[in-house]
């Protein structure tokens, strides 16, 4: 065997570096060698420094699959004690998943929530956008018995109405006949301005509405104030017939006593609607 060629290559029993195997080697060896007490680059089993390759029972960091490991593991590790990337039942930390009975904020429909929800909530504690049934706030659709302003018709309302509204206080739009105020019409026997047709309306009105007190914009027979159409026996000013009419009417309004532009009955807030007995202005 040559030992002497520069570099030495297959020494058995030899005391420096070797590139070859070498079985019960001291130094350094770069093949595999078994029982070696050195470092080694081959596969080594029962090896006590550090190895690249798979190696059960190791007591140092391995770069394998290792069972009974007790640091850190990059693949899926039952009953491990740090972060675990897959799916985990009774996880203590915030999961990513559908997690059941969690304590943390969970993006998944959520019975008995008590934070904002934004899809229909019933007996919900907070702000719902949906439809929400026994609501206290303004609401935007037609609401009998309310209390806040509504766009439809309600009947027996107190506030501002926009649709016909019978027995109401306030100023219609409609006709009203017995209008005891201005009448744009011929309005007999009127008390005030009439624009149209308003017998016996209490407030003003836009349209037809019998027995108000304000003013109407349609025909008021009996009424007192000034009218611009046909008022027999008035005693203002009257630019058309005027049958008993005292103030300025536009139109025939009976026994009306405001200004009524509609029909309002018995109104007690603002309406755009027709409604008659109506004491305020309204506007249908």
């Amino acid at each position: 065997m040559h030992c002497h060629l520069g570099k030495k290559e297959s020494c058995p029993k030899s005391d420096s570096k070797s590139l070859g195997p070498s079985p019960k080697f001291d130094s350094k060896s770069l093949g595999p060698s078994p029982k070696s007490d050195s470092k080694s680059l081959g596969p080594s089993p029962k090896f006590d420094s550090k190895s690249l390759g798979p190696s059960p029972k190791s007591d140092s960091k391995s770069l394998g699959p290792s069972p009974k490991f007790d640091s850190k593991s990059l693949g899926p590790s039952p009953k491990s004690d740090s972060k675990s990337l897959g799916p985990s039942p009774k996880f203590d930390s915030k999961s990513l998943g559908p997690s059941p009975k969690s304590d943390s904020k969970s993006l998944g429909p959520s019975p008995k929530f008590d934070s904002k929800s934004l899809g229909p909530s019933p007996k919900s504690d907070s702000k719902s956008l949906g439809p929400s049934p026994k609501f206290d706030s303004k609401s935007l659709g037609p609401s009998p018995k309310s209390d806040s302003k509504s766009l439809g018709p309600s009947p027996k309302f107190d506030s501002k109405s926009l649709g016909p509204s019978p027995k109401s206080d306030s100023k219609s739009l409609g006709p009203s006949p017995k209008f005891d105020s201005k009448s744009l019409g011929p309005s007999p026997k009127s008390d005030s301005k009439s624009l149209g047709p308003s017998p016996k309306f209490d407030s003003k009105s836009l349209g037809p509405s019998p027995k108000s007190d304000s003013k109407s914009l349609g025909p008021s027979p009996k009424f007192d104030s000034k009218s611009l159409g046909p008022s027999p026996k008035s005693d203002s000013k009257s630019l058309g017939p005027s049958p008993k009419f005292d103030s300025k009417s536009l139109g025939p309004s009976p026994k009306s006593d405001s200004k009524s532009l509609g029909p309002s009955p018995k109104f007690d807030s603002k309406s755009l609607g027709p409604s008659p007995k109506s004491d305020s202005k309204s506007l249908v």
